[in-house]
């Protein structure tokens, strides 16, 4: 089973799941599920913040995540911090490798 929580702990959503089946491909759809009450107006479907553990810090989940403007709070595994890491130092050095233009010819 998968459930969205608020601060104090109150279900937002559930989502029963088999026993061998994992929690990360479910996330999506029970994001989808997501509606938070008001006192008027329409219910809020993105929450300020999302917060899991590693199993789900993939590329699926936290591109949906930022597409919706939501923080997401998941640590990255090791091995995924190397490559955001090497992505860095990728750009940093195409930066520094291209010379500036001022605009004026010589």
């Amino acid at each position: 089973m998968l459930g969205l929580l608020t601060g104090p702990p109150v279900a937002l959503g559930t989502v029963i799941t088999p026993g061998q089946a994992g929690d990360s491909p479910m996330f999506l759809p029970l994001m989808a599920q997501l509606r938070v009450g008001r006192d008027t107006g329409r219910p809020r479907t993105c929450p300020d913040a999302v917060r899991g553990d590693k199993a789900y810090s993939s590329r699926a989940i936290r591109g949906n995540l930022r597409s919706r403007r939501i923080k997401a709070v998941i640590p990255e595994p090791d091995d995924q911090k190397v490559t955001a890491n090497a992505a860095d130092h990728a750009e940093a050095a195409r930066s520094r490798s291209t010379p500036p233009t001022t605009g004026i010819a010589t």
